[in-house]
């Protein structure tokens, strides 16, 4: 793409990941006993917030009200020169791993698995019958899935400089390791942004998610031989399957009829569900303003979907492309928010 240079940044987490999702943890606001588990997968707002911390480098200053923080994004992601996110997803050397959901549980396939099986039972999935499909996903050997490790602890209490344990207070918290070689997502970075601003956070290590836990990044360069996996394509129309969750936000509204589900962008179809689940994602957590960002509904990742006619899905803002949403769609599709690998 013309006036984009497009890297492959690689997550490698050295332990066991806490990927939080809504809710309080502190058995002071939960009681005597606590539990925390990890989402299974890492949320494109996480990995934005690593990006643009590792690379500022700065403090920012807390802003007042949602709206405002988005503004803010939007003049950080213009600040760093990054035009567009995609992913994020798993491989295995270099082969890609996305993630599906079948029969509720949630793991990870060979991209190119996934689309034979997807095209040899299309006909079957369009009446609605998923049962093959699915029988077909849950054999197939190039699979990984999420696995949390769990963990008690206790809560503590400081005495005059001491600290002793807190009676009767109790947390569990479920960690997730990941089966994969690293997690990825590509990067479009503007031509005229300075060179090397993001190949200079490869070999650091950062803190990612939750309770500080440590991955180190990888930056490569497409052009240095690293193909675009999954996310840099553009198309219109057709099958895919979700990256990472679809937040869906007005105008655009969730219509069931007869059993299928459709998204709608005021009159016209957005696209139609055709397997996963539609639930609820928050956006993460603020560090710079210590609060929670609000929680939307979804089409959740792995979920197969089909683009109506007319509709795009482009490498600047994703499937949003033609949604009239202003400054929170624009952030979400920048930051990779409906990412989509085309199964056709």
């Amino acid at each position: 793409m013309s006036g984009v240079s497009v890297y492959q940044v690689r997550i490698k987490p050295l332990e066991p990941l806490m990927l939080r999702g809504p809710g309080e943890f502190d058995p002071s606001a939960r009681g005597v006993s606590a539990a925390a588990v990890s989402q299974a997968f890492l949320a494109p707002s996480t990995v934005v917030g690593l990006l643009v911390s590792l690379l500022l480098r700065q403090p920012v200053e807390p802003v007042s009200d949602w709206m405002c923080y988005v503004d803010r994004m939007l003049e950080l992601l213009n600040k760093l020169g990054i035009r567009w996110i995609r992913g994020p997803y798993l491989a295995q050397g270099s082969t890609p791993y996305v993630p599906i959901r079948a029969g509720g549980d949630l793991f990870f396939i060979d991209l190119k698995q996934l689309a034979y099986h997807f095209k040899r039972e299309l006909a079957n999935i369009e009446k609605g019958d998923l049962e093959g499909f699915v029988s077909r996903l849950r054999q197939a050997q190039d699979r990984a899935e999420p696995r949390l490790q769990e963990r008690v602890g206790i809560a503590l209490t400081a005495r005059e400089g001491l600290k002793a344990v807190r009676e009767g207070f109790l947390y569990t918290a479920s960690y997730v390791s990941v089966q994969g070689d690293y997690t990825a997502v590509e990067v479009g970075l503007d031509s005229g942004t300075a060179p090397g601003s993001l190949a200079r956070l490869n070999g650091a290590a950062a803190a990612v998610g939750g309770e500080g836990r440590v991955a180190r990044l990888e930056v490569l360069g497409v052009d240095g031989g690293v193909a675009e996996l999954v996310a840099g394509s553009e198309f219109e129309g057709g099958y895919a399957v979700l990256l990472s969750p679809l937040v869906l936000r007005s105008p655009m509204r969730i219509e069931r009829k007869g059993g299928r589900v459709s998204v709608k962008v005021g009159d016209k179809c957005f696209l139609e569900l055709i397997s996963g689940t539609v639930g609820l994602r928050g956006l993460g957590f603020s560090i710079a303003e210590r609060s929670r960002k609000p929680v939307y509904p979804a089409i959740l990742e792995g979920s197969i979907v089909k683009l109506c006619e007319g509709q795009r899905y482009t490498r600047d803002v994703g499937p949003y492309a033609n949604v009239p949403g202003g400054a929170l769609l624009e952030l979400l599709g920048r930051i990779g928010y409906g990412s989509l690998a085309a199964l056709e």
